[in-house]
């Protein structure tokens, strides 16, 4: 049976949310195991000095390293159940919108805290995240695909790609659907049927990866 990890990490509920709405297209019928978490509604803590120090000793001496006082320990146990349910997952599906051409900080927040070293190094040194399939469905309120001109203002894909690519995922997914904000902001009132093909292709794509 495969296992679903959703992500969803918009501040928006769902009817005001592009990304959590496509999310839940394709998790809607998921026939396996599923694990949803909203990073909105159940923030991840951001990462803290002693998180930094027990990663920093894990590099250095290995992935044995055991946390050496009550604050390293309280920050194991907010990081490894997170990395426990990556692992397991074979698909990993984030809704990521756009926020200042970035990602979302509760995502970043997420994404501090998985990436713990050594933490997918299998007894060969390979990643167990080789197999494992992330689907990235990313939403922005204006353009920012190749030959646009704020295609240099997207620092969402590229960095969701180093970062996954950082930890072994050769199988990385992205949807895209642009101008979200057509209907409600006037200045990009001429953009609303860019936004309808837009999301319409976006769904597509989500429906034939099901």
């Amino acid at each position: 049976m495969t296992s679903l990890l959703h992500v969803d990490s918009s501040a928006s509920p769902i009817e005001n949310s592009v990304s959590r709405q496509l999310t839940a297209l394709y998790a809607e019928r998921w026939p396996g195991r599923y694990v949803h978490r909203d990073l909105a509604r159940d923030p991840v803590p951001l990462i803290g000095p002693a998180y930094v120090t027990l990663g920093t000793r894990v590099e250095r001496e290995g992935a044995g390293v055991l946390p050496a006082d009550a604050g390293e320990e309280r920050e194991w146990a907010l990081t490894e159940p997170l990395i426990a349910e990556l692992r397991a997952a074979d698909v990993v599906l984030l809704g990521v919108p756009m926020y200042n051409f970035g990602v979302p900080t509760s995502l970043k927040a997420w994404i501090d805290r998985i990436s713990f070293p050594s933490a997918y190094d299998d007894a060969a040194g390979q990643s167990v995240l080789r197999d494992t399939t992330v689907i990235a469905v990313l939403t922005r309120g204006g353009a920012y695909g190749p030959g646009t001109p704020r295609a240099g203002c997207d620092f969402q894909e590229p960095y969701l790609r180093a970062h996954f690519g950082k930890l072994g995922v050769t199988d990385l997914r992205f949807v895209c659907a642009e101008m979200t904000r057509a209907d409600d902001i006037p200045g990009l009132a001429e953009f609303r049927e860019m936004k309808l093909k837009s999301l319409a292709a976006a769904r597509e794509q989500l429906i034939a990866m099901r």
